[in-house]
């Protein structure tokens, strides 16, 4: 590795920091780091989760609380979303791999001074018409829930700032390779979100805004985190308008797909949020069983992500074929491994699962309620492995460079949401739960499609291993199945919090546990490989702790 690769760790203990591609193998202790790490920050984000109806209720000011989130996100994905990432991503760490990381830094400049210049414009003409823009997007719900959303708006605009900042530094350190404490932000954000729901939040309008200033304040304090890891690796940095640089068109043709793409999955969001008008604290509902759902997925997705697009990049910069088809089909392999007992669980027991995160107080988050978002999320497991899936499937067109087919498979996921929601709800009249079978029948589509357009202008990649895991997978989960719907009729109900809680402890126990151990007895190499890589990590952490 020449000299200019050699930069010093952010621990500042002296050790050389590799920011090439590697395999899958060099990862397995950063795999679980991540992992942990995830695990801590859903684990704060249920915090949140359960406090919003906790402090606020299930209800008008709930919901109000929930949509105004909803066009700050949009501008977000309309200014940074993914895109930054995805096109910078790929240039410097291809630009790392051919030691030219030199030659691409002042285009990179380029694009980071025109994202802050519209950013600053955007975020002020939100400021401006977020209330119209509401009202516009949510025609059926109250005066109540649409004032408070517009309050809560005018606030969180403020953090829409901080996390394009964020993305400009998480884009740095992805391409450098730096995947250790920086995974830890998030964590900080939600523990100071959840601080501010439990002390500033109140059934009142008055108490939804005091929160969203509380969440402005976290997003601050997460800037700060992420930036004392960037100083090493943005010194390049100088802020250009240097439009006519090829290099930089290239990373803007890379970024605007990119960019549509994540526009279109908020749009998708809110859509559905427009759709769910079928009772007061039904947008309560589909955010619970969203949230519920994510636990595992970005716990375990997320753990991969990081690592998946700046080494595939690598190895395409270098023709690595081999390589790229190998960490491609382990990873994908891994994650869907880990993913299908959750799936099991979550429909099996997706009203044990509701009543234990979030039901402390009966008398806000009623039965009826547990029942509502269960039937949402009994759904929602299936698109875990949907949408593991597609987020593979397009970290490879963002490493390839081909992002175009992210926002042409976009598009049509965004002709397809609606469609599917108004055939379930006026056709079929599944009502609520009509937005959950959407989501999975869009998605199920948008594979299909994704999986030809790979092997059309990524014909490198080979998937290797799929067919067989898949039988001996759905044989293990047919096991967990059984032995979760049988200790679940032998658990009698119960009225209190912790006997619900040991209860919901031994189906997660009993359902994950009798998956491995059948994965163990099928001989499922994927099992060997989660073995090795905990041991390898905390094996690591020994050593450093002794």
């Amino acid at each position: 590795m020449s000299k200019k690769q050699e930069v010093q760790p952010l621990s500042g203990r002296g050790i050389k920091h590799n920011r090439k591609a590697q395999g899958a193998g060099a990862y397995t202790g950063i795999m679980v780091l991540y992992m942990l790490a995830n695990v801590l920050t859903k684990l704060l984000g249920f915090g949140r989760e359960i406090f919003i109806t906790s402090r606020f209720g299930y209800g008008p000011v709930s919901d109000g609380y929930i949509l105004g989130f909803a066009v700050p996100d949009l501008v977000y994905r309309l200014l940074v979303g993914g895109a930054v990432t995805a096109a910078v991503t790929p240039i410097l760490s291809s630009a790392i791999e051919r030691d030219e990381e030199h030659k691409a830094w002042r285009p990179i400049s380029t694009f980071y001074t025109v994202v802050l210049i519209f950013s600053f414009v955007f975020l002020t003409l939100g400021e401006v018409f977020s209330g119209q823009m509401i009202q516009f997007l949510n025609p059926n719900k109250s005066v109540e829930v649409l004032a408070i959303a517009t309050s809560v708006s005018k606030v969180i605009f403020l953090q829409t700032f901080f996390f394009i900042l964020i993305a400009i530094i998480n884009s740095i350190l992805s391409s450098n390779k730096v995947f250790g404490l920086p995974v830890f932000g998030d964590s900080v954000y939600n523990l100071i979100c959840l601080l501010a729901i439990v002390f500033l939040g109140a059934p009142t309008e008055t108490g939804a805004v005091r929160v969203a200033w509380g969440i402005v304040f976290a997003a601050l304090c997460y800037f700060l985190y992420m930036s004392s890891f960037s100083v090493p690796y943005i010194k390049g940095f100088r802020p250009n308008l240097d439009v006519k640089h090829p290099l930089f068109r290239r990373i803007l043709w890379l970024a605007i797909p990119t960019l549509i793409a994540g526009t279109v999955n908020q749009l998708n969001v809110i859509i559905q949020q427009g759709f769910a008008d079928q009772f007061v604290g039904a947008v309560t509902s589909l955010r619970n069983s969203q949230t519920l759902y994510n636990l595992p997925y970005q716990t375990i997705v997320v753990s991969v992500g990081p690592l998946l697009l700046p080494n595939l990049s690598g190895f395409f910069a270098r023709k690595a074929g081999g390589e790229a088809s190998d960490f491609f089909s382990k990873s994908l392999r891994s994650v869907l491994f880990m993913m299908v007992p959750f799936v099991v669980l979550f429909m099996v027991a997706a009203d044990e699962t509701v009543q234990a995160v979030y039901q402390w107080n009966p008398a806000k988050y009623t039965d009826t309620n547990v029942l509502a978002t269960g039937s949402l999320l009994t759904v929602y497991a299936i698109n875990m492995l949907l949408q593991a899936v597609i987020f593979f499937i397009n970290q490879t067109f963002y490493a390839r460079q081909r992002s175009w087919i992210s926002l042409f498979t976009g598009v049509i996921n965004l002709i397809l949401n609606p469609l599917f929601c108004l055939l379930y709800i006026n056709v079929f009249g599944f009502g609520l739960q009509s937005l959950t079978l959407a989501t999975c029948s869009y998605n199920l589509v948008i594979i299909v499609l994704s999986s030809r357009m790979m092997k059309r202008f990524i014909p490198e990649i080979k998937v290797r291993g799929l067919a067989s895991f898949s039988v001996r997978a759905l044989v293990a989960a047919i096991l967990s199945f059984s032995v979760l719907f049988f200790l679940k009729a032998l658990l009698p109900a119960s009225d209190d919090k912790i006997i619900q809680l040991l209860q919901y402890a031994v189906l997660g126990l009993g359902g994950l546990g009798s998956y491995f151990l059948a994965a163990m007895a099928l001989k499922m190499p994927e099992s060997a490989s989660v073995i090795r890589m905990f041991n390898q990590f905390f094996n690591k952490f020994r050593r450093r702790k002794a």
